[in-house]
């Protein structure tokens, strides 16, 4: 059996999604387990963030609506103004065991931002519900999550898919 401590050379340039799906191939193990969602919490403060979760709350409202608001804005308690996020904004960390991969923001109802963990590198994103990821490696991981979440519409054109993938890693969806 390949050492897996030992770098695959075909796995230079790979997305870490994408290396992780490799070396599980090479290897020929059992499909991963799927990540989960964990420790999401209602954002209603600034004061509830770390100054990297509010740089990834104003990155995650520019690829919203365009605007690029400082966190403060996008909390504002303010009825008439539609930049801002409270009532509708939620943090979470997506996990795989114990290893934490990506952060989520999910807002407005229907829309969302991954970022990698810990960075401002987003990967993804919600919109009117869907998942938009353009790495198929990333879409592969947090798709089943989404499905298992009760985050992703049975309506979508990608449920059957994620919602198959989550069966063979050994989950079920909200509704199973």
């Amino acid at each position: 059996m390949p050492n897996p401590a030992v770098r695959h050379k075909a796995a230079d340039g790979l997305s870490p999604a994408a290396a992780r799906a490799m070396l599980r191939s090479t290897l020929h193990l059992e499909p991963p387990m799927p990540l989960r969602f964990t420790d999401r919490r209602a954002i209603t403060s600034v004061d509830d963030l770390t100054a990297l979760q509010a740089e990834q709350l104003r990155q995650a409202g520019i690829e919203y609506d365009g605007e690029d608001l400082p966190a403060v804005a996008r909390l504002a308690d303010d009825d008439d103004e539609e930049t801002s996020f409270l009532g509708y904004c939620h943090f979470a960390r997506l996990v795989d065991g114990d290893q934490h991969l990506y952060d989520a923001w999910l807002y407005m109802v229907d829309s969302g931002t991954f970022f990698r963990a810990g960075t401002t590198e987003a990967v993804g994103g919600i919109i009117q519900f869907g998942l938009e990821v353009d790495d198929p490696a990333i879409e592969a991981e947090i798709g089943p999550a989404m499905v298992a979440a009760g985050l992703l519409p049975r309506s979508d054109s990608a449920y059957g898919r994620h919602a198959a993938a989550l069966a063979v890693q050994g989950s079920e969806g909200p509704d199973a």
